[in-house]
């Protein structure tokens, strides 16, 4: 009976250990998106944004992030990941557009949000809308750029 409790707390142990490393970075991004991307295309919601000239102004501009650093016009050297489910209605309540309004299908999208040294990441590419492993949106001024992953 002993053996059986000593499982139990130990395997309760080591998946409580497991969670919190798999959405703090060091262990893995909570969805793929470690790696370089680039700033291809831009997409207007419906609510207030900058003009057309300044949105143009970030198309090609790159994006890297990994475990022990996250790149945008700032470095960050100790980025952490956290993974959202946000729903359409939650989406519409934050971001005051809807995600078939950018081009996301679906009733939802996976949300990572990326912290630097503990505190909120203020550089563009701080939030990341994932549509898929090889595109996701950032939002940036009212405007949703389009990034595609480079690489493999």
């Amino acid at each position: 009976m002993q053996n059986t409790s000593w499982f139990k707390a130990a395997s309760l142990a080591i998946g409580f250990a497991l969670v919190p490393s798999a959405l703090a970075g060091g262990g893995g991004a909570p969805v793929s998106i470690f790696g370089t991307w680039e700033v291809t295309a831009y997409r207007f919601g419906d609510g207030i944004s900058v003009g057309e000239d300044q949105a143009k102004a970030n198309l090609g501009k790159m994006l890297t992030y990994s475990a022990n650093r996250a790149v945008s016009d700032e470095s960050c050297d100790t980025p952490t990941y956290s993974l959202a489910r946000t729903t359409d209605q939650a989406f519409l309540e934050n971001y005051r557009t809807s995600l078939a309004s950018i081009g996301i299908k679906g009733s939802a999208v996976e949300t990572v949000t990326i912290r630097c040294a503990g505190n909120d990441w203020t550089e563009f590419g701080a939030t990341v809308f994932r549509i898929s492993d090889r595109e996701a949106l950032t939002l940036w001024d009212g405007v949703y750029y389009v990034l595609e992953r480079q690489g493999d």
